[in-house]
């Protein structure tokens, strides 16, 4: 996070403002993903034997807490009764206290678990497609392992860094940061807490953020070449089927969702004291609160395309629509059309049928008249 003494008073308020905005969007769309998995009780069973929608689901109830802690601000910073930060408190609207900075810190730190479950949803994908591994199989194997590391990393760093005093006022928002914050930009004054603080952003945030990058892209590559391999290889071997193909596509969007919602969280972390900029900071803002968001588009849109391959002449909103505040209809308009088609299909089937019989004693009939006439 930046420091608000690196910005005028002016840009920290937007600064402030941006993740409110952000965060709106951010819960619709883990709360509409957690109603779409939990919502059908019919077939939420069904769904939960899914690795993709409890992966999915437990991204989704994570960034619903994260999202509020983000969404704080500088409401959950402490305020010092200071006449020289007195404007800035106004301006900002800082409320907290040292417990309501490490409870902000706490579910900030958490958010680490977001990026590393994706990149553990990405390495299904590759297993699923690339190696031809079944769910059963990677649910034995690997799904225990992704859960352990996923939770006890960010768990235990968010421990840390709320014991050991790390947490602090980073600016508009808690993290690891310096006490008092003006420490890192004087060196007159003495910082009391948090001198690491760019050690422990590197080792807690970055470098998990990376390697889950790294997983991410290589599972993203691997995936794009075994679909082209089969488009370029059609002689002789089958093409993906339309269920790869979709399941490729919502691991791209999945990928772009990680990526579009960390790039800029990582530059600006990197970046020195009296480096950053405000533009990227508007962006690690704006982006960062947004997981839920992106998550719902992946997750949302492979059903809304079968909806409306099956109901071509709905329009988008009436798939929207059903997939938001009818879950539970789902299975029965798709289920509907595929009966439907099925049917039209028998029905062509044996008409066909017909048809051919009919030339058959047609040719009968001509190859008989023929030897009576020979005859």
């Amino acid at each position: 996070m930046s420091n608000d003494l690196a910005f005028p008073l002016d840009q920290g308020k937007i600064l402030v403002w941006v993740p409110r905005v952000s965060a709106v969007f951010s819960m619709l769309g883990s709360l509409i993903i957690i109603n779409l998995i939990l919502g059908d009780r019919e077939r939420r069973k069904e769904k939960l034997k899914r690795i993709p929608n409890r992966f999915v689901l437990i991204i989704s109830l994570i960034d619903i807490p994260v999202t509020i802690a983000l969404a704080m601000t500088a409401l959950a910073v402490p305020r010092v009764e200071d006449e020289d930060l007195e404007e800035r408190n106004n301006a900002y609207g800082i409320r907290g206290n040292t417990a309501s900075c490490n409870a902000q810190a706490c579910f900030v730190q958490v958010r680490v678990a977001l990026p590393v479950y994706t990149s553990m949803l990405c390495m299904f994908y590759l297993c699923a497609l690339r190696f031809n591994m079944e769910e059963l199989t990677f649910s034995r194997k690997i799904e225990p392992f992704a859960h352990v590391f996923s939770f006890i990393f960010p768990l235990s760093s968010a421990i840390f860094g709320a014991s050991s005093g790390n947490f602090n006022d980073a600016g508009q928002i808690c993290w690891f940061a310096p006490y008092p914050s003006d420490c890192v930009y004087d060196n007159e004054i003495e910082c009391t807490r948090g001198q690491h603080y760019h050690t422990y952003r590197l080792i807690f945030s970055i470098i998990p953020t990376a390697i889950a990058f790294i997983i991410v892209t290589v599972s993203m590559l691997l995936i794009c070449l075994f679909v082209n391999s089969y488009v370029r290889q059609r002689n002789g071997i089958v093409a993906p089927s339309e269920e790869q193909r979709e399941t490729a596509n919502q691991a791209a969007l999945y990928i772009f969702a990680f990526l579009i919602t960390n790039l800029f969280h990582v530059i600006n972390v990197l970046l020195k004291p009296g480096r950053e900029t405000f533009f990227i900071a508007f962006l690690q803002f704006m982006l960062y609160p947004l997981q839920g968001f992106w998550n719902a588009v992946a997750y949302t849109c492979p059903i809304i395309n079968q909806l409306r391959k099956y109901h071509p002449h709905k329009s988008l909103a009436w798939s929207m629509k059903i997939v938001i505040f009818y879950p539970h209809r789902i299975s029965y308009y798709l289920n509907q059309q595929r009966s439907e088609l099925r049917d039209s299909i028998e029905r062509l089937e044996s008409s066909t049928t017909v048809v051919e019989v009919d030339r058959i004693y047609l040719k009968q009939g001509s190859c008989s008249s023929i030897v009576s006439d020979m005859t």
